[in-house]
């Protein structure tokens, strides 16, 4: 048995809250090994070389309300296998990574979110985390735009992870694993 994290991102925010989950997993399930590896290099989760995990962890940034482009083709080429009723097929999990202004706007996004994700798997469990955006990421004329155009408190930059959150919720996933991996 092995555990997958796979991540989509943009700018690295991403990457380094599925590095956490992983660490977190990591710690709470050894030795079972965990996998932490970008969407676009995961083997096909059906494939013999993808085939050996058991819990899969995906996360993806969100642009412009959904996720970027790595990440939906992760879910396009594994959702029929993902989405099958076989006992075999691994138990997934999902997080998306947004810039919500407020609260209100992060408790929508999730709620949308959780949907997409649910007509395409058998998930079992879906957070929005909030990740970090620099307004120098983005191009010189949608900075433009921005500052012209959109309103400030239709914005938020700067680093908003809750790593806690984030530890907390890798660790409901891995009490979740380890249950299902010992026999009753």
């Amino acid at each position: 048995m092995a555990v997958l994290v796979s991540y989509a991102t943009a700018h690295g925010s991403t990457r380094e809250i599925a590095e956490a989950v992983a660490r977190q997993l990591s710690q709470q399930l050894a030795p079972i090994p965990v996998d932490c590896i970008p969407a676009a290099a995961t083997p096909l989760l059906s494939s013999p070389e993808g085939n050996k995990y058991k819990a899969v962890v995906i996360g993806s940034a969100i642009h412009v309300g959904r996720w970027i482009a790595p990440g939906r083709r992760f879910l396009k080429q594994n959702e029929p296998y993902l989405s099958s009723g076989n006992p075999d097929v691994p138990r997934v999990w999902a997080f998306s990574v947004g810039m919500p202004p407020t609260d209100d706007d992060l408790a929508k996004e999730e709620v949308s979110m959780d949907k997409w994700l649910r007509e395409r798997l058998r998930l079992q469990g879906h957070r929005l985390f909030r990740g970090a955006f620099d307004k120098a990421d983005l191009p010189w004329i949608i900075r433009l735009i921005f500052a012209c155009c959109v309103p400030e408190d239709k914005t938020r930059f700067g680093d908003s992870r809750d790593w806690p959150a984030i530890r907390a919720w890798a660790d409901g996933v891995g009490t979740r694993i380890k249950e299902e991996a010992v026999p009753s």
